[in-house]
């Protein structure tokens, strides 16, 4: 199998029916534009498959990748990368469009298994960060918070400081599920991975 594989990017949701999708698990990754979605794609499949650019809003389609987590052809995802929000020198409309889209999808996918809302571990929840766990929460979707660039500490000590008020500040949210990830070195998106083999075996367990 050719892993990871790019199937397809698409604006609207009624597009999806071109694409091969196939009945499998799908975990989409959301958050601010620039937050490291594509770098976390890439260092979690060990590959190029997302584009990274230091250009905030590079993102503008749902793009769908299927990857096999393990050796075994079986662990089989689909991972989607999501535009990202708040880059406000995307035109309103377009982002408008985007939301919609991606709201419509989200809520219409049967196959949708979890979303990785990522937050950069630097700020914490800023506004957009705190309307999408709203929406997860109201829409009724598994969610996982993902608090990125956590490599950026420069001590050990600081990350750990860091982590404890993430900690302290998504429980007083009543957000229960949360990792800490970073894209660069395996270590980084090692919790991440654990996640998705949990997802893996659920998946098994209903099929």
């Amino acid at each position: 199998m050719e892993n990871p594989k790019f199937l397809g990017g698409v604006v609207k949701a009624s597009d999806l029916a071109t694409l091969p999708l196939d009945e499998l698990p799908r975990v989409a990754f959301a958050g601010r534009s620039n937050v490291g979605k594509s770098s976390l794609l890439n260092a979690l499949t060990n590959s190029k498959i997302a584009r990274v650019s230091g250009e905030p809003g590079k993102t503008r389609e749902m793009n769908f990748f299927r990857f096999c987590l393990t050796r075994d052809p079986k662990d089989v995802l689909l991972l989607v990368d999501l535009p990202g929000y708040g880059y406000a020198k995307v035109a309103r409309t377009l982002r408008d469009q985007w939301g919609r889209e991606i709201t419509t999808w989200l809520k219409g996918d049967e196959d949708l298994a979890l979303v990785v809302a990522l937050v950069d571990g630097r700020h914490g929840f800023l506004d957009n960060d705190l309307e999408l766990v709203k929406f997860l929460v109201g829409a009724h979707l598994p969610f996982i918070i993902a608090f990125t660039k956590m490599d950026k500490y420069k001590s050990n000590n600081q990350r750990k400081q860091a982590e404890k008020q993430l900690t302290d500040l998504s429980s007083s949210m009543g957000v229960d599920r949360f990792i800490f990830v970073s894209a660069f070195g395996r270590d980084g998106v090692r919790p991440l991975e654990n996640v998705l083999k949990e997802i893996l075996k659920e998946s098994r367990a209903v099929g």
